[in-house]
């Protein structure tokens, strides 16, 4: 009697330690499995936003280098002097006529030249042509005509309010206007800001992705949340939510950097993956967020069927 005991008792220490032995060997496989299944995820995840990124960003590039084609076709026009004043306004409006992604085009000389109305915008209004004479000199201390009359240069404007124009947001391309071989004025070019964020505000990415978009000094220019459009950088996001990988994000995507990142902190991105790239024609940077809770979820579906699956075939060989 004691030996089939004793037999017993070591039959039933053999079947625990394998019991046990593959338990592990479970438990083993299946974190393994869930770091491959991860990685193929997030992979696929990367993939997915990085495409939509890409074909956004295309689409809005198109957008703004159409206005930077239009303004330099104008200038070079100007530049060979074959046209009065009065026809270049009627050219111009054509042009805004016949393009809607350009709203107004304002004209703005050196105020210290009086031989030549200092500043006049044209653009539409109830289908009817406008041009607005500027009541003041304020403009001279405006970016749009300082940066590009110091600098000699071509320039992007942030968002501003034009309330000499069509009083709306707008940005602007801005081109100085030589003659003789110095700066005479500024030639502005405007399309109001509406027009890009209809082309971003729409995207959706599966159950709570979204697209974004910041300017070149971080300002965001959409976001779901309207409380953050215009009124926060990411910067100040960062500052707010003590998030120092949100400033490193939002320092790369201003040096016109591309990567793919995982948000956490407390900010309106956390827990998102975020996908972003710049925008060629002027340095802003698009945004696409993936929330992790979409990528997680489809992994843990995954795992448990693989589990299920796993344990039923355990049994079944169990059996026989």
């Amino acid at each position: 009697m004691n030996v089939k005991h004793e037999d017993r008792s070591l039959a039933y220490q053999i079947i625990t330690y394998i019991f046990i032995f593959l338990f592990l060997i479970f438990f083993i496989y299946v974190g393994f499995t869930r770091i491959l299944f991860s990685r193929i995820m997030l992979d696929t995840a990367r993939e997915t936003v990085s495409h939509v990124t890409n074909e956004t960003v295309n689409k809005v590039d198109s957008a703004l280098e159409k206005i930077q084609t239009l303004a330099e076709s104008v200038m070079e026009l100007k530049s060979l002097d074959v046209l009065t004043e009065s026809e270049l306004e009627a050219y111009l409006l054509d042009i805004i006529y016949e393009f809607p992604q350009l709203n107004s085009v304002c004209l703005a000389y050196d105020p210290s030249d009086t031989e030549i109305p200092n500043a006049k915008t044209l653009f539409f209004a109830h289908n009817q042509q406008v041009t607005n004479l500027s009541p003041n000199l304020d403009y001279k201390y405006s970016d749009w005509f300082q940066i590009p009359y110091q600098t000699q240069h071509k320039y992007w404007t942030e968002p501003w309010f034009d309330d000499n124009g069509p009083d709306k947001m707008l940005i602007s391309y801005c081109l100085p206007i030589f003659k003789s071989g110095k700066v005479q004025g500024v030639m502005r070019f405007d399309t109001e800001l509406s027009y890009l964020q209809n082309m971003v505000s729409p995207l959706k990415i599966k159950k709570y992705g979204y697209a974004f978009l910041i300017s070149h000094s971080g300002t965001i220019i959409t976001h779901p949340a309207d409380s953050l459009v215009m009124n926060q950088t990411i910067f100040s996001l960062a500052e707010e939510y003590h998030d120092d990988n949100l400033r490193i994000v939002g320092r790369s995507m201003l040096n016109n950097g591309v990567g793919f990142k995982h948000i956490k902190g407390k900010s309106p991105f956390k827990n998102m993956w975020l996908y972003y790239s710049p925008l060629q024609a002027n340095s802003w940077s698009l945004g696409v967020v993936i929330a992790h809770a979409d990528v997680i979820n489809e992994l843990n579906l995954l795992l448990i069927i693989q589990t299920a699956l796993s344990i039923l075939l355990f049994f079944t060989r169990s059996e026989e």
